[in-house]
Formats: C-alpha cells, structure tokens, sequence
C-alpha cells in the first residue's frame, strides 16, 4: 500500500519498464488524520478537508505528470456517519478525474453493515457518500 502523499519520497522516479505504456501505478488516499483510512478520530472542523484532499493528492498527480505516467486511485473513501467529510470525497473525485485517473472506494459489503466506509445501502436507503456521488455519476461519461 502506497499513499498518494507519500509517493515522490518512496518513488523518485518510474520503477517498471513497460515497452507498450500500460502501466498504470496506483495510489491510496484516505482523509483521516493518519491516513489510514480506519478513522479512528471524529471529524475535525478545524481542518480544510477539501484542501487535505488536494494537498495529500498532488504529490501523486505531479508525479505522475512529471514522468508521463498513468495512475489511479486504488483506495479511498470516508465515513458515512458525518457528512463533513464528503466535501473532501467529492475534491477527491474531482482531482482525479481531472487527471484522467479511475478512483476505487473502499467500502465493503454486505458482510460488513458496522463498518465505517460501507457503501452498502441500509434500510434507509442510500449511504451520504452515494447520495453525494450520484450527481457525479449521472454527469461523468465512462472511458473506454
């Protein structure tokens, strides 16, 4: 596992040789204080959470620039017990996209109703991340 923030100090340079450019490096990138991605502090309003989503995510996206390469989001999401964190998912979406990267949540599922990142819907329908990212989805045409 290699987080988007940490990728130019562990990586200074392309590490794979591939003659036909399919190599697509993968990032993950969790909002949590930590980056960890198991959000184990509350939501903190003194943070910028949409500027931590740009801060931990362009040292990636330069890399990335820098060298020609590909990459994606290979790990990412937020809880779905305060909605104050989905300013910072959908920025997340946002730098991605706008550098052509495929974003993957991790989030679960059925297996796991009591976990933190789930995207599975409950009774009540549609988790906040979901509901948040439906517009995102309607509007974004898929790459082929």
């Amino acid at each position: 596992m290699e987080h988007s923030q940490l990728w130019p100090n562990n990586h200074p340079a392309p590490f794979v040789t591939d003659s036909v450019g399919k190599i697509i490096y993968e990032a993950h990138m969790y909002l949590d204080d930590d980056f960890s991605g198991l959000y184990k502090s509350p939501f903190n309003p003194t943070v910028d959470i949409v500027k931590r989503a740009n801060d931990r995510l362009a040292p990636f996206v330069n890399w990335l620039k820098t060298y020609g390469q590909k990459g994606a989001i290979g790990e990412t999401g937020v809880p779905g017990n305060d909605e104050r964190w989905i300013p910072g998912l959908m920025s997340t979406m946002q730098v991605a996209d706008a550098a052509c990267m495929e974003t993957y949540m991790w989030a679960g599922g059925r297996w796991s109703a009591g976990y933190i990142l789930s995207l599975e819907p409950t009774s009540a329908g549609d988790k906040p991340q979901i509901n948040a990212l439906r517009p995102y989805f309607q509007s974004t045409a898929i790459r082929r």
